[in-house]
């Protein structure tokens, strides 16, 4: 529950998803500006996953394991009707734990990538490979942006008609107080 996009938008949802119609529960990894924000939802049940971190390769693929078995266990407990994941190391780990428990829909909201021209051709190709496969589990793509769209698609991650754009939203509530004179704001 780092600050970023990703962190907000699962904040955003844990706080904006009307209890009386969806039970949610949400899997993070440990640590975050954002963990005690979410943690204080009275409305959701949060789990922490230790072994949920960010790195990864080799060293973390142990920790990779046992978060999708963790996650698996959780999910197994109280069998849910959708899984909705977030960010590409949790995207993965969180899907294949899914799968693992039966859960008949999973959702990936891509926020972004995580791989880039700037790696090397073989790690792309790893990363893209591991989408590729991932993909094949999940019923659904969310992505914020259009060029997200479009790099999906050119990877071979996903087709058009498999993925639906959402913006990230303003709440622009918040703005609409602010008294500020027009040179202030130029």
């Amino acid at each position: 529950m780092d600050l970023g996009g990703a962190q907000r938008a699962v904040l955003h949802l844990s706080q904006s998803l009307d209890p009386g119609r969806f039970e949610q529960t949400v899997i993070t990894g440990d640590g975050g500006l954002l963990l005690a924000e979410l943690s204080a939802i009275p409305s959701i049940r949060h789990y922490v996953v230790p072994d949920l971190t960010r790195p990864i390769g080799l060293r973390a693929a142990w920790n990779d394991i046992q978060s999708a078995r963790k996650i698996c266990e959780i999910l197994r407990s109280f069998k849910p009707d959708v899984v909705h994941t977030h960010t590409p190391k949790a995207g993965i780990v969180g899907r294949w734990a899914a799968k693992l428990a039966g859960v008949p829909r999973v959702v990936h909201t891509y926020h972004g990538f995580g791989f880039s021209p700037r790696h090397p051709a073989w790690q792309r190709a790893f990363y893209v490979g591991v989408e590729r496969a991932t993909a094949r589990i999940t019923s659904q793509f969310v992505v914020v942006s259009e060029p997200n769209r479009v790099l999906g698609q050119s990877y071979g991650i996903f087709r058009r008609e498999q993925c639906v754009l959402i913006r990230s939203g303003v709440e622009f509530s918040d703005y609409r107080a602010a008294n500020v004179a027009k040179p202030q704001k130029k």
